[in-house]
């Protein structure tokens, strides 16, 4: 495994280049896109998200080729426990979800350790034991999820995956304070709208029927 930190190890790069340079999938299997993860913070690891989601960085990802936008924060213990920076488990099964369809490397910063406060809790377990999120994530295609639609903190977010009829579609909401229901129409995916999908939920791990049109 061959690996590119960022501004860390060379401040010679400008950010622009960093987030750019096509060198980086002939010199590394991984690259940084930005700064460490230095919390549990909803907002800074959507912001690395970004970083790893551009146009520019999604045409260098591929096999053997990927963005990393640092640790994974799921299990985080602060110094503090119950300060601002511990994310809510909804904000932690987010975050995996986008480190697993990226695909970024699902590498955890945590303590591992039994009652040390990191991954003790039943639902971090289940987060990060979610054979059906991890599948998506090894994907052989190892293809980089890309943007159906983001209006107003909603985004919809498709995945290609090497079994030719089967297809990842991510449903995130960025705002952290109000729930809103989300709508896939068939049409945005490149489909017949009278075309029949199996739709599964994958942290359900339940099947939720067929459909047509849209979900």
């Amino acid at each position: 495994l061959r690996t590119a930190s960022s501004a860390s190890q060379n401040r010679s790069f400008s950010s622009v280049e960093l987030h750019q340079n096509p060198l980086y999938p002939k010199i590394a299997n991984m690259w940084r896109v930005g700064g460490d993860l230095s919390a549990s913070n909803y907002d800074m690891w959507t912001n690395r998200l970004d970083l790893a989601t551009t146009n520019e960085m999604a045409n260098l990802v591929g096999p053997g080729s990927f963005a990393n936008p640092d640790f994974l924060e799921v299990g985080y213990t602060p110094r503090q426990p119950k300060g601002p920076n511990v994310q809510n488990i909804i904000e932690r099964q987010s975050m995996f979800t986008m480190w697993a369809a990226l695909p970024g490397p699902l590498i955890l910063s945590a303590d591992i350790r039994p009652n040390k406060g990191g991954i003790d809790d039943l639902d971090i377990i289940n987060i990060l034991t979610n054979e059906e999120i991890i599948a998506i994530n090894q994907d052989k295609l190892a293809k980089p999820m890309r943007p159906i639609s983001k209006i107003n903190g909603l985004e919809i977010w498709k995945k290609d995956l090497y079994q030719y009829d089967h297809i990842a579609i991510i449903l995130f909401n960025r705002n952290t304070t109000t729930s809103q229901d989300m709508t896939i129409q068939w049409q945005d995916l490149g489909f017949n709208n009278h075309l029949i999908i199996e739709v599964r939920d994958l942290w359900a791990k339940q099947t939720l029927g067929n459909h047509t049109t849209q979900f």
